[in-house]
């Protein structure tokens, strides 16, 4: 687990050379601990293209302090995958 995360802005697009959008941000909060929320322009913007809230979190206008690392860490691939073909689609 890492011991400082800072701040990490959540970005989405619709496809493959798509505009990204910044959608979320997850930071530390001291009393807290790490909290999501969405980032209100940029959803707006982003849902034009399509976008929609995740599961997770369906309310654009709340804070969120529950299980996010647990949460996000599902959505991430580690850099040392083993199935590096199925990658390339993405870059």
């Amino acid at each position: 687990m890492m011991k400082s995360i800072g701040n990490l802005y959540l970005a989405w697009r619709s496809g493959p050379g798509k505009r990204r959008h910044l959608v979320g941000l997850i930071k530390s909060n001291s009393t807290l601990g790490v909290t999501f929320e969405y980032l209100k322009n940029g959803v707006i913007q982003a849902e034009e293209d399509g976008f929609t809230s995740y599961t997770e979190f369906p309310n654009v206008g709340e804070l969120y302090s529950d299980n996010i690392l647990e949460i996000f860490q599902k959505r991430l691939i580690k850099s040392g995958h083993t199935c590096p073909r199925r990658l390339k689609k993405y870059k």
